[in-house]
């Protein structure tokens, strides 16, 4: 078909809308002279914003950067100045005058594309760490100078320096993933001490002259802020000044203390304020605009009303195409991170998330109660062991949800997990076929099929070959292949009696009958498939950058039939069979179906 009559989508919504609170602070605001709590917010896919809110009046304020989706590192200057260190895209160091609410010009390290926290040194510098180059930046908040200072691991693989802290003399800083370490940087020589390797992510708590703290895994870690030789714990008064307050049953929620002596913390969607560490704060809504969000999960009620998840922030939306109502959830779990898998099976939402690995079982009908565990229900998790359900989830021939995972940072490796949807009993299958991360599954009326591929989280794709395999319900490895050397695996479908593998610029067929590739059945695309939609046993929707095409799974012929404003990797088709939905970035389009399949 020719490309000037292309079928162009609708837009016809924003509806995924969130806070994604990465980093939070106070500060005494010069132009009213009121304390404020201060949140950086990460909007993914736009533009992130700061909040300011005046607890004391519930008033919010907020205020967007100058680039990049969001910040993990906020610091106060002498309530002058607000740093921001910002992700994913541009690692900018931001400086807001906070007179006058104008932002500097934005500096960077070209090489670096987050910065994840600050610390103040005692030379008056801050300093902050990054990924993927694990250096150490200083940033003069004067001069509104940055400067690299180098690499704080000599592992080359170590993408990650993760925290900072200051001591006397020395910055200390933590990082990874192949190696997890803690390092001492002595501000004068620029050279440095490791004090400490670990098998777990290391978090600093708390530096001061005395002792600094680590958090590994669960443990606890106490060194000499002088020598840096290790302290028994009981040896250490701790003065971390934030408290742990109840918000659930059986949750908490870290708050920080203002100069007036109250507790604010924020949780998802909310905010809180407490007295102290007795108190049962309620929450309140964050009292500003939630702006427009990543379309990353999507899937359609029996209903027809259109269900998603946000890219960062852990919440989902609905949208209902009868009015054009949408509605935006609190978080959905108390890890961090986005719902990957969406399926409903009969009228519940079924539900994975990283980056604790849960499992989550909605009914839109009943009452939220998350803070309860009631609705939504957080069932089984499969961390620390597996985080990411970068598989994202599918409904299997039992009715079961099938997940596929990857491993924790700084660990190759992932597998598999069955979802009873009726006993809600959990059954895992690790490294099915290779130790690497299973990143696509796709069903028939009989087999699950996967495809693993080469990535860690935290670490360097690894030197080996993608693998396809087919299970049983029963979890047992009926066919497997190695792909040829260098062959990037991407999406799974299976439609018309066949099984379609995106593999670099073509589909390879899989003939489930045969157990077996077809020979000479490659569809060439002549560019990376990024997803798929089946609408009938004829016809499959296979997305490319820019495009869509419809394939005829019987002669194997593709054909664009759509102009595309930007990268699709989830639709849905409405079980009406009318509307075809999609996301891209922030925005909700849809196609005919009919006049999409012509």
């Amino acid at each position: 078909m020719n490309a000037s009559v292309l079928l162009q989508p609708e837009s016809v919504a924003q509806p995924c809308r969130n806070f994604c609170i990465l980093g939070k602070t106070s500060l005494i605001d010069p132009l009213d002279g009121r304390e404020k709590f201060v949140l950086s917010n990460f909007a993914a896919h736009a533009t992130g914003n700061i909040v300011l809110i005046d607890v004391e009046t519930g008033v919010g304020e907020s205020i967007l950067l100058p680039g990049d989706s969001g910040a993990w590192a906020l610091y106060n200057w002498d309530n002058e100045k607000l740093i921001v260190g910002t992700c994913p895209g541009k690692g900018y160091v931001h400086s807001l005058d906070l007179r006058s609410r104008t932002w500097a010009e934005p500096l960077r390290d070209d090489n670096e594309t987050y910065v994840w926290n600050f610390t103040c040194g005692e030379d008056g510098m801050l300093y902050g760490s990054t990924y993927p180059g694990c250096v150490l930046l200083r940033y003069d908040p004067v001069a509104h100078v940055l400067t690299n200072m180098g690499k704080m691991s000599d592992n080359p693989k170590n993408m990650y320096s993760r925290t900072v802290g200051a001591v006397p003399g020395h910055i200390i800083v933590t990082g990874g993933m192949d190696e997890v370490f803690v390092t001492a940087w002595n501000m004068e020589t620029q050279e440095r001490r490791l004090v400490h390797k670990t098998n777990d992510l290391a978090m600093i708590v708390e530096t001061n002259e005395q002792y600094f703290s680590i958090k590994s895994g669960k443990e606890m870690l106490y060194f000499d802020s002088k020598t840096f030789e290790p302290l028994a714990a009981d040896s250490v008064e701790v003065r971390r000044g934030a408290v742990e307050v109840k918000l659930g049953p059986s949750q908490r929620g870290e708050a920080i203390p203002l100069a007036s002596g109250i507790y604010v913390g924020v949780r998802g969607q909310d905010y809180f304020v407490a007295s102290g560490a007795g108190d049962s704060p309620g929450l309140q809504r964050i009292p500003v605009e939630a702006p427009a969000t990543h379309i990353f999960g999507l899937t359609i009620a029996p209903d027809g009303c259109v269900w998603g998840s946000s890219g960062f922030g852990q919440t989902i939306f609905k949208y209902d195409p009868r009015d054009g109502s949408y509605w935006n959830s609190s978080v959905v779990c108390n890890g961090g991170g986005e719902v990957y898998g969406m399926q409903f099976v009969g009228e519940r939402l079924f539900l994975t998330a990283y980056s604790g690995g849960d499992h989550i079982v909605y009914d839109p009908s009943k009452p939220w109660d998350q803070l309860g565990n009631v609705n939504p229900r957080t069932l089984q998790s499969v961390g620390p062991d597996w985080i990411r359900p970068l598989g994202h989830s599918i409904v299997g021939p039992d009715r079961a949800i099938w997940t596929g995972w990857s491993a924790k940072y700084g660990v190759y490796g992932g597998g598999i997990t069955r979802l009873d949807t009726d006993t809600l009993e959990l059954t895992r299958w690790a490294n099915p076929l290779a130790t690497q991360h299973v990143s696509s599954l796709a069903a028939d009326d009989r087999y699950v099929y996967f495809v693993s591929t080469l990535g860690g989280n935290g670490l360097a794709a690894q030197d080996e070959v993608c693998h396809f395999g087919v299970l049983t319900t029963g979890g047992d490895v009926v066919y497997s292949e190695a792909l040829p050397n260098g062959a990037k695996a991407g999406k799974l479908a299976a439609c018309g009696g066949r099984v379609w593998l995106a593999v670099d610029e073509a589909l390879r067929v899989f003939d489930p009958d045969a157990l077996r590739f077809v020979d000479g059945g490659d569809v060439a695309l002549g560019r990376r498939a990024t997803g798929f939609c089946a609408v009938s046993e004829r016809e499959l929707l296979v997305f490319v950058p820019d495009e869509l095409l419809v394939l005829d799974t019987a002669s194997g012929r593709c054909e664009a039939r759509a102009a595309l404003p930007g990268i699709v990797d989830k639709a849905s088709v409405t079980p009406d069979r009318k509307q075809l939905y999609f996301g891209i970035g922030t925005t909700l389009y849809t196609l005919p179906l009919q006049a999409l399949l012509g």
